[in-house]
Parts: structure tokens; C-alpha cells; sequence
């Protein structure tokens, strides 16, 4: 898949998104625009709600990603 065809890219992340039940709307326009307040919900969901195990691997780690604001909670994820 070459890096610009971004339409491909969006049915791709839908896919995912479906088979992990996000249960959240997806900010599409935010995503195209490159808005990283877009994607803070789908990772924040993927890492903290989606596997319990990861989720409990992270509160084993020291790692506190729930209650952070943006800033904070990107500089953990960028950390990982």
C-alpha cells in the first residue's frame, strides 16, 4: 500500500476499529486533516479498555495513562 493512498488507509483502520468493537464515532475529517486530537481516542481505547491484559500490563508497569490530559497522555504513549 503506498503511503498516499489514504482513502485505503481510512477502510483499512475502519476494519480494525469494527473488529475491536469501538464503541466511539471516529473523527474522520480530524484524521485526514492529520489532528492528533482525532486519534487520542482510538488509542487511548486500543491500550486502557480494548485487552484487559494489556491494561493491567501497563498498571503493573507504573504506567498511568487514565486521567491525563492530551498532552500528558502523548508523552506516556511516546514513552511506551
Amino acid at each position: 500500500m503506498a503511503t498516499g493512498d489514504l482513502k485505503r488507509s481510512l477502510r483499512k483502520l475502519e476494519q480494525v476499529l469494527r473488529s475491536l468493537n469501538y464503541p466511539n464515532e471516529v473523527d474522520y475529517v480530524g484524521l485526514i486533516k492529520g489532528d492528533t486530537a482525532a486519534s487520542l481516542p482510538i488509542i487511548s481505547y486500543s491500550l486502557t479498555s480494548y485487552s484487559p491484559y494489556v491494561a493491567e500490563l501497563l498498571m503493573e508497569s507504573s504506567i498511568e495513562l487514565i486521567a491525563k490530559n492530551d498532552v500528558r497522555f502523548t508523552d506516556t504513549v511516546y514513552k511506551l
